[in-house]
């Protein structure tokens, strides 16, 4: 099994490489892992938006945020929660 921190390292390499699929594989990864993980949700997120799919990163934002809700009564991080602002009004696909 590849460490988390080395998942973490391929998605950032991923996502500036432009190589997007690898991102949400990596991404898909650190989540199976750990449903909470934040930097897998943000890749995730990232690599939707960078494609121009921003109603699944939408999407994934809701569901990160409603896990953090009902397992540990909290909100997503501000930067996170800037990321989805800052795309909001592109295009939904």
């Amino acid at each position: 099994a590849v460490a988390r921190g080395v998942r973490l390292r391929l998605a950032q390499h991923w996502l500036r490489a432009g190589r997007y699929e690898r991102v949400l594989e990596c991404a898909r990864e650190m989540i199976a892992e750990d449903d909470l993980d934040e930097a897998g949700w943000e890749m995730s997120i990232r690599a939707h938006l960078a494609v121009g799919s921003v109603g699944e990163g939408q999407r994934d934002y809701r569901v990160y945020r409603e896990l953090l809700a009902r397992e540990l009564a909290v909100e997503p991080p501000p930067s996170l929660t800037a990321l989805l602002s800052a795309n909001a009004d592109r295009q939904i696909s």
